[in-house]
């Protein structure tokens, strides 16, 4: 696990830099109301892509790992069922994209004037979501350094080389073509190495099916907590502003993002740790990884709290540091709470069939338009309580996270076991 972390590791990093030099390119090569439309893009990529994948990113390698073993055919089949499911779920979001591209306009990005956006995001989202069938695929079978080759490629490289000209969509859609291109050679390779048994489909879909769309709501919840913040100031304080907004929670997400290998590998080894009855082994490692997480996000924090305006100065330039700055230090109040979860998930998905991680999720995104209402519509308060409605809500989320590790570690002290594999 110790490699797989390492390699796991250098891949988020290198894609974590890449994100930092796509928003230095965009403020570099597009005028203020552009960067905010590409701002607003990327908010949307990171709700659309989660409803799509319908629970996939976890159930894929959760049922692949489970069964590598046991049957390699059956893996197969569960790998094949995936991309069955995938399939028709960006088919039935392209068939709506085109018949209603005003309202989709409106509702992703604020005005219908951007519907030039729709079909350059269209073939974006299809090359992200072979991206993330392959990497599910790779993870599940823990070939780390497949996966990892192919994020460092198509969320590092990719982004960046994207940056041709000084036209948004222009820009959306050279990157969905490469992601494409990329992804698809990926796919056949995968596609030419798997042996499906044509009578194990409609089972193994339907695992993957009801496993993975307990999880929706919850991937539903956290994409639109993720967007609303911005969509909300957007619409009543303009576009910059909202792409200000959405530029502080992106960076609060690239916070995440660097503990996300811990929850990426945590839960395939959580899983073979309670099948095997390792309990103390399994403790150990989420004391260790908690703690960890914790005081090392505590501490990025507190430095970014420090030095925030001079990193913005030399990152987007003087223009942005008072509006930025002043978003970017409200948002990261929530940040640790939000590694709490980002590290932890694994652990629960790992240990409940049910979709315990999509209930919290869920009241974090109530908590959220409560207070956002309020601060709206009651007390007046402009934009900024939006933002702290935002930190409160990732807050109460990592506070959930944490009160299911110790429920958790009771039933564990107690012998208590819950089934990890449906085996029906």
């Amino acid at each position: 696990m110790k490699k797989d972390l390492l390699v796991t590791y250098v891949s988020e990093a290198i894609t974590l830099a890449a994100g930092v030099g796509v928003y230095k390119l965009s403020a570099l090569n597009f005028s203020e109301e552009n960067f905010a439309v590409y701002a607003l893009f990327r908010r949307v990529i990171s709700f659309v892509q989660p409803v799509l994948l319908i629970g996939l990113a976890v159930a894929l390698p959760r049922f692949i790992s489970l069964s590598e073993e046991k049957d390699s055919t059956l893996k197969d089949s569960f790998a094949f069922s995936g991309l069955i499911i995938l399939g028709l779920s960006f088919l039935f979001f392209a068939i709506l994209s085109l018949l209603y591209k005003p309202d989709l306009s409106i509702l992703f990005f604020g005005n219908e004037s951007f519907q030039n956006l729709i079909i350059p995001l269209l073939i974006y989202v299809l090359g992200i979501l072979i991206h993330s069938y392959c990497y599910s695929f790779f993870r599940g079978k823990l070939k780390m350094m497949h996966a990892n080759a192919l994020q460092i490629i198509n969320l590092g490289i990719v982004p960046l080389v994207s940056f041709f000209n000084n036209s948004v969509d222009k820009v959306i859609l050279i990157n969905g073509i490469l992601l494409c291109s990329v992804s698809g050679i990926v796919l056949l390779f995968v596609l030419m190495n798997i042996r499906p048994n044509v009578l194990q489909l409609l089972s193994c879909s339907r695992q993957l099916f009801f496993y993975g769309v307990q999880r929706v709501p919850g991937d539903i919840s956290m994409a639109v907590l993720f967007l609303i913040p911005a969509s909300i100031t957007t619409y009543f304080y303009g576009i910059k502003e909202g792409g200000y907004v959405a530029f502080s929670i992106t960076m609060i997400n690239m916070l995440s993002t660097f503990y996300s290998p811990v929850s990426i590998l945590i839960l395939p080894h959580a899983g073979k740790l309670l099948a095997s009855g390792n309990i103390e082994l399994l403790k150990s490692y989420i004391m260790k990884i908690l703690k960890w997480a914790v005081v090392s996000s505590l501490a990025i924090i507190i430095f970014l709290e420090i030095f925030i305006d001079t990193i913005i100065h030399y990152y987007l330039g003087s223009n942005y540091v008072d509006s930025v700055s002043f978003s970017l230090r409200i948002i990261l109040a929530g940040g640790i709470f939000m590694v709490i979860f980002v590290t932890m998930r694994g652990v629960i998905d790992a240990y409940y069939h049910r979709g315990i991680n999509a209930v919290n999720q869920i009241l974090a995104l109530l908590a959220f338009c409560i207070l956002s209402a309020a601060g709206q519509f009651v007390f007046k308060t402009g934009y900024i309580f939006t933002l702290i409605a935002f930190v409160i809500s990732i807050s109460i989320l990592g506070i959930f996270t944490l009160w299911e590790i110790t429920k958790i570690f009771r039933k564990m002290n107690s012998k208590r076991t819950y089934p990890i594999v449906n085996e029906s």
